[in-house]
């Protein structure tokens, strides 16, 4: 991936595509913010006033003021996605398609490419219970199909006063068609303690040693794993880790790496805690070069994973 000319054409759709349209985007984006904050102040008013007469209500104050809240916080999301949600997707389907028009013809869509029951159907968050999911990316890189979705995945734990909320997974999901044939699925997954053995599958043992202390798997076909798993693949795999990996106080941290190979199909999930595509806030300016180039370079990120795994050369073959 030659990342220099990469960049030029950062520049060059800025300058084109992005640029001539962000005058506008920050006024429309200073209209929705004021709707936004006055309608937020004359709901919170009214829940306000509402909160307050319950305490000269003992007998409902105890069901009525947590209800309130509830309503009141519900209300504020609400105008949120009324108002800053239509601008946000407006935004982002002119400005980060422009930006994904650098690596290949990519459309953001609204169904997703990966849903909650294919997740659970691969085993790798067997706890996960609920999906949300944020952009979703389908188009063409080189010569592959690809599908890139932002999601969160979590699940409820607890009882009564304890019960919360628990976050699986968070972060991105690559869905890569593949030319290689394949029938069976075979799942690679970060290494942990517990990590119990996916059902209906049968944990593979390969002769990389290094591949294994950082990853366990598992597969239908023992044959078919090792096919698809060749010395190359997991040494791409191994090092892919380091694309997106943070560098805190001058130590490395490498995120988890979850594969899945199903029907012709490889999908990638990457944890992450950055939130990605944020090219759109009613809360800050738009003409913010600096927010794009952020967007850029974690395009870059996503697509220099497809290039280092040579996707398109039968898996490392």
């Amino acid at each position: 991936m030659d990342k220099e000319k990469l960049k030029q054409k950062f520049e060059q759709v800025y300058t084109n595509k992005i640029e001539p349209h962000l005058v506008s985007f920050d006024k429309e984006r200073e209209v929705v913010l004021k709707k936004f904050i006055n309608s937020s102040v004359m709901a919170a008013m009214i829940y306000v006033v509402l909160y307050i007469v319950t305490i000269f209500f003992p007998q409902i104050a105890k069901v009525g003021q947590p209800l309130i809240i509830f309503f009141a916080i519900a209300t504020i999301v609400i105008i949120y996605t009324k108002t800053a949600g239509v601008f946000i997707k407006k935004a982002k389907s002119k400005l980060l398609t422009a930006l994904l028009s650098i690596f290949g013809k990519f459309y953001i869509l609204d169904k997703p490419i990966l849903t909650l029951q294919e997740i659970k159907q691969y085993k790798l968050f067997p706890n996960t219970s609920e999906i949300t999911n944020d952009d979703i990316i389908v188009g063409n890189y080189q010569t592959l199909e690809v599908g890139i979705q932002e999601s969160k995945l979590t699940h409820e734990a607890g009882s009564g006063k304890h019960r919360h909320t628990v976050t699986d997974f968070k972060g991105i999901f690559v869905k890569v068609k593949i030319p290689k044939n394949f029938q069976g699925t075979t799942v690679v997954r970060a290494e942990r303690k517990g990590n119990s053995t996916p059902k209906g599958l049968k944990r593979v043992q390969l002769e990389d040693p290094e591949f294994e202390k950082i990853f366990n798997v598992y597969s239908d076909d023992q044959i078919e794993a090792r096919y698809l798993l060749t010395t190359a693949f997991m040494e791409r795999l191994k090092n892919v880790r380091h694309i997106f990996s943070k560098n805190t106080g001058g130590q490395e941290y490498l995120p988890d790496i979850y594969c899945v190979f199903d029907k012709g199909f490889l999908i990638i999930a990457i944890s992450t805690s950055e939130n990605f595509f944020e090219v759109a806030s009613i809360f800050k300016t738009m003409i913010q070069k600096e927010a794009y180039e952020e967007v850029f370079y974690q395009l870059v990120s996503i697509f220099d994973l497809i290039y280092s795994l040579k996707l398109e050369q039968n898996i490392g073959m």
